[in-house]
Formats: C-alpha cells, structure tokens, sequence
C-alpha cells in the first residue's frame, strides 16, 4: 500500500478518498516517484507555472494537506518557506516547494478551496501529489513532513511536524554540511535559482 494511503486511513473525522483516487492510486502505487526522477509538476494558483522537482533539481519539499489547517495556523506555518526561501536564495541552498498531498484530502473541491488563496499569499509554490507516488518516492511517512534532497536524487534530511524556521535554517544547514557532496548541491541550487522564462519556476 501506498504511504499517502495509509496516512490517509489513519486520518480521524475524515471523508474516505474517492474511489477513482483509489483506483489511480492502485494502478500506480507500484512506481513511486524517487528523488532520482524528474517529475514536471503544475503549481496551483490562476497562473499554474510548472515546478521541476527530482533528479539535479534539488529541493526543500514540505509534503502537507489542506486540512490540517483545522489544528493549525496553516498561513503561519506554510510562511516559514517563505522565510527559508530567502536565505536559501543567498546561501545558494535548495529552494522550498510545497506539496499537497491529494490523495488524504476529503475532495479535490474542498483542497482547491483551501489552497487557492494560500498559493495567493505564498511566495513558495504549492503543487499537488495526486496519485501519492511522489509521497511514496520520498518515503514520507506522516503529514507534515518535511525532505530535503540534493541534486544527486539523494534525500539529504526529513523531519516529521511542523518546524520553526530557525530550527528548520540549523538543520538544513547541519544536512548540507554533512553531505560529502553539499557543496555541489548548492552550486546547482543556484544555477536553478538564475532567472527562469515567463512561467517556470524550478
């Protein structure tokens, strides 16, 4: 079974996933999406850019659902990519990408809903893992949950819950320091973060 299925069943008061989620999840949950693999994602917002995740795209991906906005200050806590993302961009550190996970969410509608006006506020792009092979590839195991990924397809760091963004710039950091190859996960962050075309957002 998939790991964002499994999350999903465990979840307390919320609607079953829908069964064409289910079949798609079924049909797919045998290929999960690793850090090695490039995947094109579209970002949710009115103008929907692609965000390129995987492979030598080396990201800060903080795996969420709308829902859990119902015991938290989602704005707030979703901010704290947005604070990580400045000193990413100056540190030439992996960029942040937000990511919600489809599959535990009570209804596409109602997730919309939820993050339409949140990718408003947010500088950080919100994506979508509809089939929950992406959660899988990352070896996500609870909502949310945060990875940290080089440019080699390596996952680098994770942390279950919520984090300060103070703690979240130590542990980065401690990761990428770690890493024999941390430097040049940073190199090809910036190279990622030179400017892009109209419309794509890596």
């Amino acid at each position: 079974k998939s790991i964002a299925g499994k999350i999903a069943r465990l979840l307390p008061g919320l609607p079953a996933v829908s069964l064409a989620s289910q079949t798609s999840q079924q049909q797919q949950q045998e290929n999960p999406l690793k850090p090695a693999e490039q995947v094109s994602l579209t970002a949710v917002g009115p103008k929907r850019p692609q965000v390129v995740v995987g492979g030598d795209h080396p990201h800060l991906l903080l795996f969420f659902a709308g829902w859990l906005g119902e015991n938290s200050n989602l704005p707030r806590d979703l901010a704290t990519l947005d604070t990580y993302a400045a000193l990413a961009r100056r540190q030439g550190w992996p960029s942040p990408v937000a990511v919600d996970e489809l599959t535990t969410e009570p209804s596409l509608a109602e997730a919309r809903k939820v993050l339409t006006p949140l990718a408003a506020k947010l500088k950080t792009p919100i994506v979508e893992d509809t089939s929950g092979r992406l959660a899988d590839g990352y070896q996500v195991q609870d909502l949310p949950w945060f990875v940290l990924t080089s440019s080699m397809g390596k996952i680098l760091w994770s942390h279950d819950g919520w984090i300060s963004p103070a703690l979240l710039t130590h542990d980065v950091r401690a990761a990428l320091a770690a890493h024999p190859a941390g430097q040049r996960v940073a190199n090809a962050s910036r190279k990622l973060q030179s400017p892009q075309p109209a419309g794509r957002r890596s």
